[in-house]
């Protein structure tokens, strides 16, 4: 597969982290729940969640799918995520592309103990997308099962989008294709995140004034 080497490459060393919109400029950051009981809260992220990324990611085929999880100095911690993704019906392929990575030394309990982070990439079929945006969006709520608590990043490195639902609250979009972007931008306006509304506004503004065929303003 040898994903790692071209994600880094097409989307820059940090594409694997959190807050994307704030490390990779010229991104789209999208508001997904909207209040309401938590199961309301995690079903309407669920759906919008799958509305947005569908534009990106038709529904047939597959699309390429990163997990990380925090390890911590032992593996038998990943054995938790795993339970909660077969219970999702999700097993990661025999074909796949996994590391570790070192914890950096300020974001340890203990600087004096070496500390790892887990990926697990590989494909996995569009179709059954929801699958796993609900064990995205439903890691702060830890009543509801499944929940393998792990950052989930959906990508296509030929389209060079990536997408990451960082939680039910929002779903940070990134890459060099400027122009999809621009269409989500003028497509799903109205499901922007009004805090980083000026940010994306300066840089789409363009698009704003004149958008595509068919593409509602917000």
């Amino acid at each position: 597969m040898n994903y790692r080497n071209r994600i880094s490459e097409t989307f820059g060393p940090d594409a694997l982290g959190d807050a994307l919109f704030y490390r990779v400029p010229g991104g789209l950051r999208f508001e997904l729940s909207e209040g309401g009981a938590a199961l309301d809260q995690v079903l309407t992220a669920v759906r919008k969640a799958t509305t947005i990324l569908e534009h990106f990611f038709p529904p047939e085929g597959t699309i390429v799918v990163c997990l990380r999880r925090f390890m911590g100095t032992s593996p038998f911690s990943l054995r938790h995520p795993l339970r909660e993704l077969a219970l999702a019906g999700v097993t990661i392929p025999k074909e796949r592309e996994t590391w570790l990575e070192p914890v950096a030394l300020d974001d340890r309990w203990d600087e004096t103990i070496e500390e790892w982070t887990a990926f697990a990439l590989f494909e996995f079929p569009i179709s059954r997308l929801q699958t796993l945006l609900w064990c995205a969006v439903a890691t702060d709520f830890g009543p509801f099962r499944p929940n393998p608590h792990c950052s989930i990043y959906f990508l296509d490195v030929e389209k060079r989008l990536l997408a990451h639902p960082y939680d039910d609250r929002g779903m940070d979009v990134i890459g060099p294709n400027i122009n999809l972007l621009a269409d989500a931008y003028v497509r799903f306006n109205s499901m922007l995140l009004d805090y980083d509304r000026p940010t994306m506004d300066h840089a789409f503004k363009s698009a704003l004034r004149a958008p595509a065929a068919g593409y509602p303003a917000g």
